[in-house]
């Protein structure tokens, strides 16, 4: 079976994409913005690489629930402020799927809430800096690295917000 994602219609559109066989890679998925990602990627059929820092227990549910929709899932933990981390992510989709169609940059530093709240700004901003940044450019070249391999290559996303 062919992983590349190919259009076809879908209830509502004219000719919608559908991502079956595909395999998808979306960074903060196990809560909010990054968890609608994942399952709206599995909705259109692909498989999915599920990844959290600190939810274990959330990425684990979500990849229980992408199963009982017929889609394969596999959970990674990801620190994007550490290198090694994020290389491991990418071998690991790697191992487990074979290939990667989509990765969806989604992951970021909170500096609004928790205890991240009260550092001061030079202190968030360094954390911004790390995280949403320069771990989205490595994981990008991760990601970018995986998909020259493939003869259709992929598609990398990059997800932002305004941090007021």
């Amino acid at each position: 079976m062919s992983h590349e994602p190919t259009s076809g219609a879908v209830a509502g559109s004219s000719a919608a994409l559908t991502l079956r066989g595909a395999a998808a890679v979306v960074t903060g998925s196990s809560t909010g913005i990054g968890r609608a990602i994942a399952l709206a990627l599995v909705r259109s059929g692909a498989d999915v690489a599920i990844s959290y820092r600190t939810g274990e227990s959330d990425a684990r549910t979500l990849a229980q629930e992408v199963q009982s929709m017929g889609r394969r899932a596999a959970v990674y933990r990801l620190d994007l402020a550490d290198p090694a981390s994020i290389a491991a992510l990418a071998a690991g989709v790697q191992r487990d799927f074979g290939h990667v169609d989509v990765w969806v940059n989604n992951a970021g530093a909170d500096i609004l809430t928790g205890s991240v709240a009260d550092l001061p700004d030079l202190a968030k901003l360094d954390l911004l800096l790390t995280v949403d940044l320069r771990g989205t450019v490595l994981a990008s070249w991760e990601a970018a690295r995986l998909m020259r391999q493939q003869p259709r290559g992929g598609v990398i996303i990059n997800m932002s917000w305004d941090h007021c």
